[in-house]
């Protein structure tokens, strides 16, 4: 029977087109006479016209197609038609859920480690970028740097006098004893200036002012200079002017002799971005320079020709102003806006000359304290400057607590900050920028060695350890120290619970997360503590009362002498808790310098005619070989 839609024959038993799957009964014409039976078989039907006989199956598949009803009559066409809709009416494959979490956990392993190898990398290098070295050499007159173990090509003549850091290590200012100022960095060695008298480096150590003693020719800064600067070279002229003719031999302030005098300084401010450095003011004292944290302002004296008196300036870069802050005032330091700064005032009262503290805060000048040597002034600052910590007695006087909400507050007699480790201050010339975003929590040992905690109101109490040694947890919840007996505690800082760790202590150290307790008693034996365990890990051990003969790396490593005999011992290690490495190859080793994560230096076989050592640097059991001669 043909299809009235498709037009393919069909069986006469079938009732559906095998192709397109229509019904064919409907046009069909039954005879009168053929049973219910018969035409429920479907016997001729009537042949469909033209417009009926459509390839309706070549636009549109059938939704409720029905199964012939003899399967082995199908053409091959059809077979494979139905065939294919069988499949896709199959159910869906059920994977197993084990099967699946498996391959998810592959896939992740497969994708992350790869990262965090990257990621851990990437870590390391930025550690190891940290820590410049210097190292002269008596033998060739000369000063090399290293960082991370590699020799710079550039050289520094002579021997380094003083240095100066950056709070993170990263850039450094070192002056050597001819008065030669060199700034250096990860990456480079540049020559500054020379004939310097005097230098501070900023705590970011992008910037750097310094003094030289011989005040240049116009010409040679009138190409480098902008004419900002060389306004407020002319306005600073113009106050010398003024100071000389207002000044007479009576006014000069009493104690004031080292800010006076100085007619041939000049003050330069070094920009590490594009190595400018444009001239401040001339006439500067070399002692009354500082800059603010990111050496956007900076602070300093200039005294007239006739060292009569003097008079106090800030400068700020970023609104290119120059202000006075009076006559015979010393600036001590200021912030980066220039919003807040602090300064010593120089008053005549009763023919007796006084120095008093001010604090200045949005144009109010607050007094805190008065005294008459401003030799024993001592300050401290944390990160933005709204917090200060004062003596105006000395080191060993009384400190107070300034803050710009409240009064100041008396703490004690002598302030020491202990930080954890890789936490450090900076000069920032006559005050010490902390790293310490306020003094809220924390830990600090006045002048008898008592410690003492500021609490979160800034409230100052004894924490009940007194000694000589001071190693305190990152967290800064735990102090370990020395008493005067050689006895080592431990001090949980907030209940105050002193407890003995070891007796006949000569020194110890704590590792750099605070995990293991590391010391020496005198015996020789060196102990290690974590989680409460104690374990004697190596004896015969180097170590001199106070704390030395023991170094900690930041990649948990302690490094120590052993055997040690006419200066020198032969290189241990051992990690954490572990097993001692002795390195039977360096015997000779006279003292150890820790570097970044692992690495260490150390100098041995000591030459007693040249007076010079030999440097290695490295780490466990593999070490290089930078100078045979350095002093």
């Amino acid at each position: 029977m043909r299809c009235p839609h498709c037009g393919c024959e069909n069986s006469s038993a079938s009732n559906v087109c095998e192709i397109c799957g229509r019904p064919l009964q409907q046009y069909r014409r039954p005879s009168p006479s053929a049973s219910a039976s018969q035409r429920q078989s479907g016997a001729t039907g009537r042949r469909p016209s033209n417009r009926q006989r459509q390839p309706y199956a070549a636009t549109r598949r059938p939704v409720n197609a029905q199964r012939p009803a003899n399967p082995a009559q199908r053409r091959p066409a059809a077979n494979g038609a139905r065939q294919g809709q069988a499949l896709r009416r199959q159910p869906k494959t059920r994977w197993n859920p084990k099967f699946l979490a498996a391959c998810a956990l592959i896939l992740c392993f497969i994708i992350l480690v790869p990262i965090l190898i990257a990621v851990h990398a990437h870590r390391g290098d930025s550690i190891e970028s940290k820590r410049i070295q210097m190292f002269y050499s008596g033998t060739t007159q000369k000063t090399s740097i290293v960082l991370s173990g590699n020799i710079f090509d550039k050289t520094i003549s002579g021997k380094i006098d003083r240095t100066s850091s950056s709070d993170d290590g990263m850039e450094q200012a070192a002056l050597t004893e001819s008065g030669e100022l060199y700034y250096i960095t990860q990456e480079k060695l540049v020559p500054v200036a020379k004939s310097v008298k005097h230098f501070v480096l900023s705590a970011d150590g992008t910037r750097l002012a310094y003094v030289v003693e011989t005040a240049p020719e116009p010409s040679d800064t009138s190409e480098s200079s902008t004419e900002e600067e060389e306004t407020e070279d002319v306005r600073s002229s113009l106050a010398d002017e003024e100071l000389s003719t207002e000044s007479t031999t009576e006014y000069v302030p009493a104690g004031a002799q080292d800010y006076l005098g100085y007619p041939n300084t000049s003050l330069f401010l070094y920009n590490s971005a594009d190595a400018s450095a444009p001239i401040i003011a001339n006439h500067v004292s070399c002692d009354s320079v500082s800059l603010s944290p990111c050496g956007e302002s900076l602070a300093y004296t200039v005294s007239d020709e006739n060292g009569e008196s003097f008079e106090g300036y800030y400068f700020n870069l970023t609104k290119k102003e120059s202000k006075s802050i009076g006559r015979n005032a010393l600036p001590i330091a200021v912030s980066d806006d220039a919003s807040r700064f602090y300064y010593v005032k120089y008053d005549k009262i009763e023919d007796v000359w006084v120095q008093k503290l001010f604090a200045k805060f949005a144009d109010t000048d607050v007094k805190l304290g008065e005294f008459a040597d401003g030799k024993r002034l001592s300050v401290y600052l944390n990160r933005d400057y709204t917090q200060l910590v004062f003596s105006i007695t000395g080191k060993s006087g009384n400190y107070f607590l300034y803050t710009t909400d409240k009064d100041k507050e008396k703490l004690s007699v002598g302030f020491s900050p202990i930080y954890p480790y890789g936490q450090r201050e900076v000069s920032s010339g006559k005050a010490v920028i902390t790293p310490l975003t306020t003094f809220a929590k924390t830990v600090f040992t006045d002048a008898s060695g008592h410690v003492q905690r500021i609490d979160g109101k800034l409230v100052c109490t004894d924490t009940g350890a007194v000694g000589k040694y001071f190693r305190i947890t990152p967290d800064g919840k735990v102090l370990y120290y020395l008493d005067n007996n050689e006895h080592l505690y431990s001090c949980t800082v907030r209940k105050n619970d002193r407890k003995e760790v070891a007796a006949r202590v000569l020194s110890f150290e704590l590792s750099c997360d605070g995990e293991v307790l590391y010391y020496v008693n005198s015996d020789n034996e060196l102990h290690c503590i974590k989680g409460g365990k104690n374990i004697r890990a190596a004896e015969n051990v180097y170590s001199s009362k106070g704390g030395g003969g023991l170094t900690v790396t930041d990649g948990g490593y302690l490094y120590y002498l052993k055997d040690y005999t006419l200066g020198s011992g032969t290189l241990c290690y051992i990690k954490g808790v572990g097993s001692e490495h002795v390195l039977s190859d360096y015997n000779d080793v006279h003292d150890i310098a820790a570097d970044v994560g692992e690495y260490i230096y150390f100098r041995s076989h000591y030459n007693s005619i040249t007076g010079t050592y030999q440097l290695y640097y490295g780490k466990t059991k593999k070490y290089t070989q930078l100078f045979d001669r350095m002093g």
